[in-house]
């Protein structure tokens, strides 16, 4: 009776090229990996700024005072076009709805360091005043002009737009918020 004698190991060619498909899957694994990291950055930022003009709204609504005891005339988000990382929540103390000073400061919200604010529906400074007690928006560009409804963009920094990489959140007169 003879013994077939039979190889049980690996060509170096079979373990080459299953080297290479495990390489090539990792690396198509990394790409979108951070890919999405992005999308989701910039995803959360515009959530962010939702949360902040659905949280200023809310407070109109329930016509909620300040701690100080101070009753605003309204309350109010407000962004600059020369600050791109930050925007400010407030509430408005003269009746006049654009942030000033003078108004109760809430809170400033700084944005990922990865995330800019790269335009605003009225190219300056962008005030929405949410009033009481019916929370509509009063959207007051600087100079005082208004309008029906307003857009802040956010994007990765140093991404051309249109693309994945960018958001635009809308908030209407009626007090809609969304993002595009």
């Amino acid at each position: 009776m003879s013994k077939k004698k039979t190889n049980q190991g690996f060509t170096l060619a079979e373990l080459l090229i299953t080297i290479f498909i495990i390489s090539f899957i990792s690396t198509m694994l990394v790409v979108n990996w951070r890919t999405n990291e992005k999308q989701y950055a910039v995803q959360r930022a515009a959530q962010s700024i939702i949360q902040s003009a659905r949280r200023v709204q809310d407070m109109a609504l329930s016509g909620k005072k300040s701690s100080d005891s101070q009753h605003p005339a309204s309350y109010g988000i407000h962004f600059d076009s020369q600050n791109t990382n930050s925007y400010i929540l407030y509430g408005d103390m003269n009746g006049n709805d654009p942030y000033q000073p003078s108004d109760i400061l809430i809170e400033t919200v700084f944005l990922d360091s990865d995330i800019e604010i790269y335009a605003l529906s009225s190219h300056t400074n962008l005030d929405v005043a949410f009033t009481i007690p019916d929370g509509f928006a009063m959207i007051n560009y600087h100079g005082g002009n208004s309008d029906s409804d307003a857009s802040v963009d956010i994007r990765i920094k140093g991404v051309n737009c249109p693309s994945n990489y960018c958001k635009s959140i809308i908030i209407k007169d009626t007090g809609e918020i969304s993002i595009q």
